[in-house]
């Protein structure tokens, strides 16, 4: 079926025919994807779709034209790198504990920070795999101290540069193990695709279709600014960034093109519209969306909400653990791991075991943890599930680790 494009869209194929590099700001449901697809068939010139992640990648292979080629980021890496560079390793093999990581890096002695502070091998481990990890995520060529990044928990600059000198060398050794077809350490999708963009690859396309480009890590980024051949569309709701934790940047801020933007959603009426636009307001953007005067809908109270969206961790084990004390049948997108591995995590700091979490390797008590989240305003982010484990504690809840750590997928 052959659309009408909005005028806003008409305006992007214009722009877009004179050549010019586009930022697009799309409102939710404003019909990005149809005016992506809308672009892919103005032209005969070969164009690159770049999807997040798999789903919308396999839409498009099948409802894009044939000029066009759907991929995510980690998928233009695969072969080139993965296949080509590493076949013999596996992806996402079986997870390694700290003390095999420690192992494999030859970290054998605990290391002293000043005062009564010490890290253990495996903290030591842990946290030079975290840093990799924020490597693999920057624009950046080889492993520094600012990917050690901050740790909760130490706020003392000279401890925080004495951390960084120990964990640095153990992080280049950890990439250079990875980096090796013979190598011990887990290969993850991340690895392969910071291999990828730092042999500054030629993408032999026209022109780039980035979708969610708010959400773009810099890794990411820096790959496809560098396309200088290629005319580049980003496309993306500034106010919908969801990824900051794994080191996303919006792109769409600094990228040098023509800005437009599709405000005309399909997805809701006016009432929806209006209730967005107050929020728009209070984020301080000037974006505004309008809804859809054929799609009756309307705000209000739910006693009983079949889907709860929680921006923290913390508050979606609260309301896992709520829905759980009321009888309800309950599921967690994602599936319940990384929340019960926090709180395993707690309980181990409870029991004065320490841990080697990320998120609370640097306590060695959960009373350090509790002053931390009371008096840092850093350790906002972990207040809710500190509070959420206290308070259960406490009541001596009956809803164990394991009945939401195994929490099925919504279907």
């Amino acid at each position: 079926m052959t659309l009408t494009p909005t005028d806003e869209q008409a305006a992007v194929l214009e722009m877009f025919d004179f050549g010019s590099n586009l930022v697009i700001e799309a409102g939710a449901g404003s019909g990005k994807t149809s005016t992506l697809k809308m672009i892919g068939r103005s032209t005969r010139e070969r164009g690159l779709y770049l999807a997040f992640n798999a789903a919308p990648r396999k839409e498009a292979q099948q409802s894009f034209p044939r000029t066009v080629t759907a991929h995510t980021s980690h998928s233009l890496a695969t072969g080139p790198v993965a296949r080509a560079l590493y076949p013999t390793k596996e992806i996402g093999g079986a997870r390694q504990q700290a003390r095999d990581v420690a192992e494999i890096l030859g970290i054998r002695e605990p290391v002293q920070l000043g005062g009564d502070v010490t890290w253990s091998p495996q903290q030591l481990a842990r946290k030079a795999i975290t840093t990799v990890e924020r490597f693999c995520y920057s624009a950046d060529d080889e492993i520094t101290a600012v990917h050690v990044g901050r740790v909760p928990g130490i706020a003392d600059a000279a401890a925080l540069a004495e951390l960084a000198r120990a964990i640095v060398p153990y992080a280049r050794k950890a990439w250079a193990d990875i980096t090796n077809p013979a190598g011990r350490l887990r290969f993850e999708h991340d690895h392969y695709l910071k291999i990828y963009q730092l042999s500054r690859p030629t993408l032999r396309y026209d022109y780039l279709l980035i979708d969610e480009a708010q959400d773009l890590n810099p890794a990411v980024r820096a790959l496809m600014e560098a396309q200088t051949h290629a005319q580049i569309v980003m496309v993306g709701d500034r106010n919908q960034q969801l990824f900051g934790w794994r080191g996303a940047v919006d792109a769409m801020q600094s990228f040098a093109g023509k800005r437009l933007r599709l405000t005309q959603s399909f997805r809701f009426g006016y009432s929806i519209a209006a209730e967005a636009n107050k929020w728009l307001q209070l984020l301080g953007s000037d974006m505004r969306v309008r809804g859809l005067a054929s799609i009756p809908s309307k705000v209000g109270y739910v006693a009983a909400p079949d889907a709860i969206l929680c921006r923290t961790n913390g508050t979606a084990l609260g309301q896992v653990i709520n829905g759980l004390g009321k009888g309800r049948s309950v599921a967690l997108v994602g599936g319940g791991g990384p929340i019960a591995m926090m709180a395993r995590a707690a309980i181990d700091l409870r029991a004065g075991k320490g841990c080697d979490h990320p998120e609370l390797v640097a306590f060695r008590t959960w009373a350090e943890v509790q002053r931390y989240v009371l008096n840092d305003s850093s350790g906002s982010d972990l207040k809710v599930f500190v509070d959420l484990i206290d308070k259960h504690t406490r009541k001596r809840s009956s809803v164990s680790l394991t009945a939401w750590s195994t929490l099925p997928r919504p279907t």
